[in-house]
């Protein structure tokens, strides 16, 4: 199976329909009119089928990929500011934890 590299393109929006939430990408200007009545690329069904946890949990999923690039940014900020033990390094500690779980897909889609 060939793995991609990239991202499904930003932005990712919440799409409520009567029963469901719908995470969907964006479409390139070719896919936009190929596809003039889609919503974009799915990316994920939320299945909590409790309301207020469901539209909750699909905002969140729909922000990921702005919250990587801010992690991203964030960390390459406070690696250049950190001293050893100060509040900004203990932040990229845990901003690279989640930056590599974010992007340790390719390891956990081969087992």
């Amino acid at each position: 199976m060939k793995k991609s590299s990239a991202y499904s393109p930003l932005p990712w929006r919440v799409v409520k329909t009567d029963t469901d939430v719908y995470i969907y990408s964006a479409y390139s200007e070719a896919e936009k009119k190929r596809f003039p009545y889609s919503n974009g690329r799915l990316i994920a069904t939320v299945s909590d089928y409790t309301a207020f946890s469901q539209k909750k949990n699909a905002q969140l999923i729909a922000a990921a990929p702005e919250l990587l690039i801010a992690g991203k940014l964030a960390l390459a900020y406070f690696n250049e500011r950190a001293r050893s033990d100060s509040i900004e390094s203990k932040l990229a500690h845990v901003l690279q934890k989640v930056i590599s779980k974010a992007e340790a897909h390719e390891e956990e889609e081969c087992n």
